[in-house]
């Protein structure tokens, strides 16, 4: 049974309107066009449950995008052609002046598909692939489709942009993954190392850097310090709330889980110390609320 040109055509515009990765690219190539000036200072990161989240230089420039997020948010929407995108989250980060201008308009318009010649092996591999497509209208679609994305693929490759060695999609990232995978490595390193903070101080001892490179290979030792400062955070936290309780068993154990990681010291005659000597400072009312 042969497929008329409109049924194809629907087949292939809801296979693309069903891509994340399209669209995420889609926003990145427009986001100077949906943004303006603010374009300058932010970055489409992904899009994750219809969130498309965005990197903003500070909290300033997070402001203004929360400021103008409706307005973002129909824009994205309108240059998709659904309503797809349901909220917007920023979040501060250094944002990399090169993704803006290698995805600027400017630097697309260098992209014509006619002067990009594929290999005899390039189209043999497509060929292949598409072994299994018995309908030939079909089978020569999705043919021209894969064509046109290995020219643009080699396109931006010869721009500076990379293939993701964890998802296999293009980034212009420092390193071998792209932000996306990157974001969820660092965010599973934090996971293991929480749980191994958590370990250790619960049996009252501390954990070195040394320590967490046994279980932990690939993290470096920025991280680790990166990482720890949160732990401390949330264990401070801990404190003032067991201080507004008036738990002096739950303040005492916490002083002394913050001062073995701060310190890390497995010395509980300066531990216990410092966390006696924290609280007496907390209840003169010498110590406020950060």
């Amino acid at each position: 049974m042969m497929v008329e040109p409109k049924e194809l055509k629907e087949m292939v515009e809801l296979a693309i309107s069903k891509s994340r990765r399209l669209k995420e690219g889609i926003l990145r190539a427009k986001w100077r066009e949906i943004a303006g000036e603010l374009s300058k200072k932010s970055e489409v990161l992904y899009i994750k449950n219809g969130i498309l989240y965005v990197m903003a230089e500070n909290s300033m420039w997070i402001q203004q995008l929360n400021f103008k997020k409706m307005e973002l948010l129909k824009r994205c929407n309108e240059v998709l052609g659904d309503r797809y995108i349901v909220d917007m989250f920023f979040r501060a980060g250094k944002v990399k002046l090169e993704n803006h201008f290698l995805t600027s308009k400017e630097v697309m318009e260098e992209y014509d598909p006619a002067r990009i010649q594929l290999s005899h092996e390039e189209l043999t591999f497509i060929n292949i692939s598409l072994e299994g497509v018995e309908d030939s209208a079909i089978r020569e679609k999705l043919f021209k489709l894969n064509v046109n994305a290995k020219k643009k693929e080699k396109f931006l490759l010869a721009h500076g942009y990379k293939v993701c060695t964890d998802c296999h999609t293009l980034h212009d990232s420092p390193g071998e993954l792209c932000m996306v995978c990157e974001n969820k490595l660092r965010h599973g390193l934090q996971e293991k190392l929480f749980a191994l903070f958590k370990a250790r101080l619960d049996e009252g001892k501390p954990v070195g850097y040394k320590d967490a490179v046994k279980d932990i290979e690939d993290l470096s030792f920025e991280e680790f310090e990166l990482i720890k400062k949160r732990k401390l955070d949330k264990i401070y936290k801990e404190m003032w709330i067991s201080y507004k309780k008036g738990d002096r068993s739950a303040l005492f154990d916490f002083c002394r889980k913050y001062f073995i990681l701060e310190l890390d010291t497995e010395d509980y005659k300066l531990v216990d110390s410092k966390a006696r000597e924290y609280i007496e400072r907390l209840e003169r009312g010498e110590i406020l609320e950060d």
